[in-house]
C-alpha cells in the first residue's frame, strides 16, 4: 500500500507547534535539561524562516494557540474594526492604505496580521504613499485610543511570538531547490528535538501541545527509512509524530 508524505505545509505546521509549545515552562524546562538552549531555539525559527520566504501565510495551518497567542487574537478583533470604522468615514484613502489585502483572521496567523497592521498605522506620518492625510488619520486613530502604547503592546506579544515572515501580498515564484533544502535542514532540525522531547515529556497535555498526539483521523504517515549501513549518515526522513 502507498503510504503518504507529509507535505511541506505539514512540516512547517508541526515545526511551528512544537516552537510555539516553548512558551509553556514544563516543556522549556524539560528540554533545557537535555542541552536545549536559547542558540538551538534560534535556529530552528531561522530555518523556519527560511522555508517561509513568502509563502507561509498558505503553507502553516492554523495552530493550538498559547496564551499569548489568544491575546493578540483579541487585540485585532478590538482594533481592526476600530480603525477600519474611523478611517472609513473620515480618511477612506487612508484606510485603502492600512486594510489593502489585510482582514482579521485567527490561529497563528493573526500574528501575520497584527504585524503588517502595526507596521503600516507606524508609517503614516512618513509613507509618501499615505499622501496628505497620513499624519491626520494617524492623530485620529491616537484620539480613538491606537496609540504608540497600545501598538508596543501589541508589537511585543508579536515579538514574544516570534513569529517567522509576513505573508506576502503577491504570490512570488518558488525557487525550488532552495525550498527543497529549506524544508530538509527544517525538519532534520525539527527530528532531532521533538525525538529528544517524546523521550522526555510523557504528560499527554504537553504532548498535545508540542503536536504529538492528536484525536480523530490519524495524520498521513511517512514510511521510515532504514539505516545506512558503515555508519553513514541517515538521509533526511518524514516522521510520524503522532502516538
Amino acid at each position: 500500500m502507498k503510504v503518504a508524505r507529509l507535505s511541506v505545509g505539514d512540516k512547517a505546521d508541526r515545526v511551528l507547534k512544537f516552537l510555539l509549545s516553548m512558551s509553556n515552562a514544563h516543556v522549556s524546562r524539560a528540554l533545557v535539561q537535555h542541552g536545549f538552549t536559547e542558540r538551538d531555539a534560534d535556529e530552528g525559527w531561522n530555518r523556519l524562516r527560511a522555508l517561509s520566504d513568502g509563502r507561509l501565510d498558505r503553507a502553516v495551518p492554523r495552530v493550538a494557540s498559547p496564551e499569548e497567542l489568544v491575546r493578540l487574537d483579541r487585540w485585532e478583533n478590538r482594533w481592526f474594526p476600530i480603525a477600519r470604522a474611523t478611517l472609513q468615514y473620515a480618511y477612506p484613502a487612508v484606510e485603502a492604505y492600512v486594510f489593502q489585502n489585510l482582514r482579521q483572521t485567527s490561529g497563528s496567523q493573526v500574528v501575520f496580521s497584527v504585524q503588517k497592521f502595526i507596521a503600516r498605522v507606524r508609517a503614516l506620518e512618513t509613507d509618501p504613499a499615505v499622501g496628505d492625510d497620513g499624519g491626520a488619520a494617524r492623530a485620529l486613530l491616537m484620539e480613538r485610543g491606537l496609540d504608540d502604547e497600545e501598538l508596543a503592546f501589541a508589537d511585543a506579544l508579536v515579538t514574544k511570538l516570534r513569529m517567522v515572515a509576513e505573508p506576502a501580498e503577491a504570490a512570488p515564484a518558488v525557487d525550488r531547490e532552495r525550498l527543497e533544502a529549506a524544508e530538509e535542514a527544517v525538519w532534520r532540525w525539527y527530528l532531532q528535538w521533538s525525538a529528544i522531547a517524546r523521550a522526555v515529556i510523557s504528560d499527554k497535555r504537553l504532548l498535545r501541545l508540542m503536536g504529538f498526539r492528536r484525536t480523530g483521523r490519524p495524520a498521513p504517515r511517512e514510511e521510515p527509512t532504514p539505516a545506512p549501513a558503515n555508519g553513514a549518515e541517515a538521509p533526511n526522513r518524514e516522521e510520524v509524530i503522532d502516538a
